[in-house]
């Protein structure tokens, strides 16, 4: 037996919503074959795309069939993808969890240093780093500029400090 979806393939490949006019010619055929709930069943379980046994692939994913899913698809447990994944499918995953919470940490630790920091007078200054110091707060990276003031601040005065030497040497040779 010869089926009446074999004339026209095309028309079945469709994977658009219900709409379309292809889908609704392609249901119209469906409803008039014999082997409309098997090829349904097919669709179902294959997880096949396009029309199937008159249900298009939005209706068989509305019906709990969905596109398969490959393992290559699916992103690792604890990136963002995944736990955007994980909030979709309503789904709990400790790693998730965990990384998520620690990037809620780190951006509330980022947003409070940079509060801290506006509110401070003496941004990108060696004043500043010395505050930063008195506040034990060293082990900042440079965000603010502080460290690379005092670096150079530092330059400056060994500079002044040698040219003073030269000074009083010459002064003392003159003398």
């Amino acid at each position: 037996m010869i089926f009446p979806c074999v004339g026209s393939p095309r028309l079945f490949d469709s994977s658009s919503g219900p709409e379309d006019e292809d889908v609704e010619a392609a249901k119209a055929i469906c409803h008039r074959c014999p082997a409309m709930a098997r090829c349904r069943i097919q669709g179902r379980e294959g997880r096949e795309s396009g029309v199937w046994g008159g249900e298009s692939e939005p209706e068989r994913t509305q019906a709990g069939y969905g596109p398969q899913v490959l393992v290559e698809d699916i992103p690792f447990c604890g990136t963002g993808a995944a736990i955007n994944r994980h909030k979709l499918l309503g789904e709990t995953c400790e790693v998730c969890l965990e990384a998520d919470r620690a990037r809620e940490r780190r951006y509330d630790a980022k947003r409070r240093t940079k509060v801290k920091l506006s509110k401070r007078p003496h941004i990108g200054t060696a004043q500043g780093y010395k505050t930063h110091v008195k506040e034990g707060e060293s082990s900042l990276s440079d965000v603010c500029g502080c460290r690379t003031a005092n670096a150079e601040a530092r330059a400056e005065e060994r500079a002044r400090g040698r040219k003073k030497k030269v000074q009083k040497t010459r002064e003392m040779v003159a003398a």
